[in-house]
C-alpha cells in the first residue's frame, strides 16, 4: 500500500479546495470517508468467502509456509554459528602466528623439514611395431619413415 507524505496529502488537500471550493469540502470529506468504509468492508467480505471456499487448500500451504519459515531460521543460525566458529579459529591462528609456531607442529629447535618432493614424470608407453620392434608411444619408427 503507497504511504503518502505530509507534503502529498497538504497538495491533495489544496488541489481539491481550488478544484471544489470550500462550501463543498465536508461534503466531499463525508462522502470520501463513506466509500473508504464501504470499500474496506467489501474486502473484508471478499477475504473471509475466499477463507470459507479456499481454506482447505490454503491451510496445507500456510502450514508448508510456516515450515519453510522455521527451517531458513535454522539454517540462518546455524551459518551464523559456523561463521562466528571460523571467526575465532581465524583469530586464534592470527594470535599463534603472531607467537610463533608452537608444539609438534612447527619447527623445533630451529630445524625446518624440507619441502614434499615432487614424484618424477611416467616415460611415455612402448608399443610395438608390426616388425616386432618397439617404438616410442607415438607409434613410428625412428628409422623408417612413415607411409602416406
Amino acid at each position: 500500500m503507497p504511504s503518502l507524505t505530509l507534503s502529498e496529502i497538504v497538495a491533495i488537500v489544496l488541489v481539491i479546495l481550488i478544484v471544489f471550493g470550500p462550501q463543498r469540502l465536508p461534503e466531499i470529506a463525508r462522502k470520501t470517508a463513506v466509500l473508504i468504509r464501504h470499500a474496506r468492508s467489501t474486502l473484508a467480505t471478499l477475504r473471509d468467502e475466499f477463507e470459507n471456499e479456499y481454506g482447505e487448500f490454503t491451510e496445507p500451504l500456510r502450514e508448508v509456509r510456516d515450515e519453510v519459515a522455521g527451517v531458513r531460521q535454522d539454517l540462518d543460525n546455524s551459518v551464523a554459528a559456523v561463521t562466528e566458529d571460523i571467526r575465532r579459529l581465524k583469530a586464534q591462528a592470527e594470535a599463534q602466528d603472531t607467537e610463533g609456531p608452537v608444539g609438534p607442529a612447527g619447527p623445533q629447535d630451529g630445524v625446518t623439514t624440507p619441502p614434499p618432493e615432487t614424484a618424477p614424470a611416467e616415460p611415455a608407453p612402448v608399443e610395438a611395431t608390426p616388425d616386432g620392434d618397439e617404438a616410442a608411444g607415438d607409434g613410428a619408427s625412428p628409422d623408417k619413415p612413415e607411409a602416406s
